[in-house]
């Protein structure tokens, strides 16, 4: 597998039939009880265009994601260690929305007060990892959330819960959806000769797809033990990044966000047991950086201008983006 062909998970916009068909998110099904209000979507105009991904809400007003979908990227094939992942768009340019479809109205989407990318490094294997702070309390203290499991490493066979807001091949981007008993394939460099890195772990094909870039993998216990990175088109070796190895920036960040939301802190940053969906802080190691690796990135976070023929919530959340009133649906 050395030398597969890699793609940001992502961005889903503007899609015609013919390219979402071929582009399905995960596979499995809608979240129509809302049981995975956890997993959250998030739009993100850059430029001209928009950024569609989904986000793991960990804290009422903190959301983990790709670094990517809310950062400058090169795009195209590029070799891990050099991907470089560039600045994060400014904070009032993305929205998050805990709707398990996007609508289009922007009661239903919280703004974001700040964006905090994973600290040690900027190239896409091995960092592409950020969090969103939300204005205020975010969803509110009584959002669901999944703790991140930071005292447990990933472990090879384990299985998880796939979630996202990618399509699933026949619909549009922005419907919630899940699988559950997806199995881990292996972590870190124990992947090898795939490009995964020591702070990453790569799931089972079929489950995270194009256009699920920054979703959640869950554990048994609801925790949070991955975000989607990228993978090799179009449905198959999703590379995460693992909670577990960031443990010291996340608690950091939790206290941060719960001073800033006026609520405690999460009891996954304050020292929980693990069945309480938590963990203490332990060192201040970062992770490892990562090395240069023969595979190869295809960007495949493919980002085109919102048009009519596109999901009509993409054109007003433009409209609240730049602070316009946002034209309502015709019924």
């Amino acid at each position: 597998m050395a030398g597969a062909t890699l793609l940001l998970l992502g961005c889903g916009e503007g899609e015609s039939p013919d390219t979402a068909a071929t582009r399905a998110g995960v596979n499995g099904a809608e979240d129509v009880g809302e049981q995975y209000q956890m997993v959250v979507g998030l739009v993100t105009k850059k430029g001209q265009y928009l950024s569609r991904c989904s986000g793991a809400l960990v804290a009422p007003n903190l959301v983990l994601t790709a670094r990517h979908c809310i950062a400058q990227s090169s795009g195209g094939l590029v070799t891990c260690g050099q991907a470089p992942l560039g600045d994060a768009f400014p904070p009032e340019d993305s929205l998050v929305t805990q709707k398990y479809v996007q609508s289009d109205l922007p009661e239903d989407y919280v703004k974001v007060s700040r964006i905090e990318p994973a600290p040690g490094g900027d190239d896409t294997c091995g960092f592409d990892l950020a969090a969103i702070v939300l204005e205020g309390s975010g969803l509110g203290t009584g959002a669901k959330t999944a703790a991140p499991r930071l005292d447990l490493e990933v472990q090879a066979g384990e299985l998880y819960t796939a979630v996202g807001y990618g399509s699933n091949g026949s619909a549009g981007v922005g419907t919630r959806r899940f699988k559950t008993d997806v199995a881990v394939s292996c972590v870190g460099t124990a992947c090898a000769p795939l490009p995964a890195h020591a702070s990453e772990w790569i799931g089972e094909d079929d489950a995270f797809c194009q256009s699920d870039s920054g979703a959640a993998a869950l554990d048994g216990q609801g925790r949070l033990i991955g975000v989607v990175s990228r993978g090799v088109s179009p449905c198959t070796t999703p590379i995460l990044a693992s909670m577990s190895a960031w443990k010291p920036w996340l608690v950091e960040l939790a206290a941060a966000a719960a001073f800033e939301g006026g609520y405690p802190t999460p009891a996954w940053a304050l020292g929980a047991p693990p069945q309480d969906a938590g963990a203490d802080a332990e060192s201040d190691a970062a992770p490892p950086p990562p090395t240069s690796s023969p595979a190869h990135d295809d960007g495949g976070c493919q980002v085109a201008p919102p048009t009519s023929r596109g999901n009509p919530w993409l054109l007003s959340c433009v409209a609240a983006l730049l602070g316009a009133r946002p034209r309502r649906r015709a019924k």
